[in-house]
């Protein structure tokens, strides 16, 4: 009874060993002008892909030995895992652009699509510009049927569209 305790324990010392050695290194990838952390670098090794966190912190695979540091606004760069240390420096990549086309065909304007939509007249759309309560609540005459308004708000609108007309 006393060796099968023995080796139990003997097995959980070792099995705790290896976990402790097989404990992993956090190492940060950070700019090279500005030494702040690089965030959302792609590291790139065989078989895996692993991305840094908001300051720029990874921890690498046991496996791995060669890495590829990648990101958009810096200079990629192809390392040997026993080559880095701590730190990983990117440096800024900059580029200078000659000359930039925009090609694309005119479209409508978004206002007059939805004015299409409304089926808004000119004089109702300074109306609703003009209307103290705001814009919305002008939109709201083309969005509720004419059965639920009152009419004391389609007497207002009337009085308004004599008084915008003789401005």
């Amino acid at each position: 009874m006393n060796i099968i305790r023995l080796i139990a324990v003997f097995t959980f010392a070792i099995g705790t060993m290896a976990a402790a050695a097989q404990k992993q290194k956090v190492r940060i990838v950070v700019d090279g002008d500005t030494g702040q952390g690089i965030p959302n670098v792609s590291i790139t090794g065989k078989g895996f892909t692993i991305v840094t966190d908001s300051l720029g912190r990874f921890v690498l695979p046991n496996d791995c030995k060669t890495l590829v540091f990648s990101h958009l606004n810096y200079t990629s760069y192809l390392a040997n895992v026993n080559d880095i240390g701590d730190y990983v420096a990117l440096y800024p990549n900059y580029q200078q652009l000659d000359e930039v086309m925009v090609f694309g065909t005119p479209g409508k304007n978004p206002l007059e699509e939805l004015n299409s939509q409304l089926k808004i007249n000119k004089t109702d759309a300074q109306l609703m510009t003009a209307n103290p309560n705001g814009n919305l609540l002008g939109l709201f005459k083309y969005l509720i049927p004419k059965k639920w308004r009152t009419s004391k708000k389609k007497k207002r609108q009337e009085e308004l569209k004599k008084l915008l007309e003789e401005y």
